[in-house]
């Protein structure tokens, strides 16, 4: 089904060695799957167009020079303390008043931190942006977490569409 794959594809990119699927995707994909992270027919229902253009992005090749790239970091916040919308408020109901996430990837620049979040909803690239900043209110809860916590400032916040290879800055 299309949400198994969509799981699948945060696993490898969850997993995978981001320096070695950047020059062989192929010989990584097989590295994880001798591994056990994949089976057969699951690493063949990779979307290794959407994996490939990734890793000739300019995002990719920005994430590639930075000295601290943390992966699938998790968080922890009051809504009260984000000045919750009403939107991510109702999203968030009956939790405690806590939101919990986990960030795809975080990279440090020098200016400040860089969050991606991965995404694999079937969107055309006319149709990306719009459909980032129906993910905006969860980048903001995750930046101001990190900005609780870190030494530097977040600067940019990334969805990234796997499915057409379009990166949309909120």
């Amino acid at each position: 089904s299309y949400s198994q794959r969509g799981t699948l594809m945060h696993r490898f990119m969850q997993l995978a060695d981001y320096e070695r699927a950047g020059s062989d995707l192929d010989g990584e994909i097989s590295r994880l799957r001798s591994a056990g992270a994949f089976t057969e027919a699951e690493a063949a229902s990779l979307n290794k167009k959407g994996l490939t253009a990734f890793f000739r992005s300019d995002i990719y090749s920005r994430l590639k020079k930075s000295r601290l790239v943390m992966r699938e970091k998790s968080f922890l916040v009051k809504l009260d303390d984000i000045n919750a919308g009403e939107e991510l408020k109702a999203l968030y109901k009956g939790t405690d008043g806590m939101l919990q996430g986990i960030a795809d990837c975080i990279f440090l620049e020098e200016d400040g931190y860089v969050i991606i979040d991965y995404k694999t909803d079937r969107v055309s690239a006319g149709r990306a942006a719009a459909r980032a900043e129906e993910y905006r209110p969860q980048l903001d809860a995750y930046a101001w977490a990190l900005s609780r916590v870190a030494e530097r400032p977040v600067k940019r916040r990334i969805v990234y569409f796997l499915s057409c290879g379009e990166a949309v800055e909120l």
